[in-house]
């Protein structure tokens, strides 16, 4: 993006606050916070979702109140709109901003009417974060079901338009017997 200096108070505020201590995402995350030593390192090979809102102070306050977790980051600009927001939780991380299309953002599923991907989130209790992430206003698409592989499965929808496949394993299983699962499934519905 190309914000201009105007847009934070500080341009080294992104590299002193960038890097958080492992220990905010569980102990899970590859990278330490070095910035005390005027370094900056970013993780490699690491995926992470960095989803784009039409509200970002809005969507702060929802994913804080559903994963009951603050932001380990968050950078505003001087208009108050998000630039950057980093959650961390039990392992998980994701980024969020503003869709700032006038600084080349990317669109929000609210702005373009539609997602082109869904985030597919691993919990222990696949029914209770359903209910939580529906009690805070997101809508449930499919509601908890035990599915084929192995897993408890349900998909919500949150209330900027980004869609959660939330999940929690029952068993483990093989890709044959997943595959053997798939295939009675589908004969059945073919009869």
């Amino acid at each position: 993006m190309n914000f201009t200096p105007s847009c934070v108070e500080s341009t080294s505020i992104a590299l002193v606050f960038w890097l958080v201590k492992t220990e905010a995402c569980g102990g899970k995350r590859q990278v330490q916070s070095i910035h005390d030593k005027g370094e900056f390192a970013m993780p490699t090979r690491e995926f992470v979702p960095y989803l784009s809102v039409t509200d970002a102070n809005e969507a702060v306050e929802f994913y804080s109140r559903v994963f009951e977790a603050e932001p380990s980051l968050l950078l505003k600009m001087s208009d108050g709109k998000v630039m950057h927001c980093e959650f961390c939780f039990d392992g998980a991380r994701f980024f969020l901003s503003e869709e700032l299309p006038e600084h080349g953002g990317t669109p929000s599923p609210a702005s373009l009417g539609a997602t082109t991907v869904a985030i597919h989130l691993y919990v222990d209790d696949c029914d209770a974060m359903v209910a939580q992430m529906k009690k805070h206003g997101a809508e449930v698409v499919m509601e908890p079901t035990d599915v084929f592989w192995g897993e408890r499965f349900a998909r919500v929808r949150d209330p900027f338009g980004h869609e959660w496949g939330v999940t929690m394993r029952l068993h483990d299983m093989t890709q044959a017997e997943i595959m053997a699962a798939a295939e009675k499934l589908f004969e059945s519905a073919a009869d």
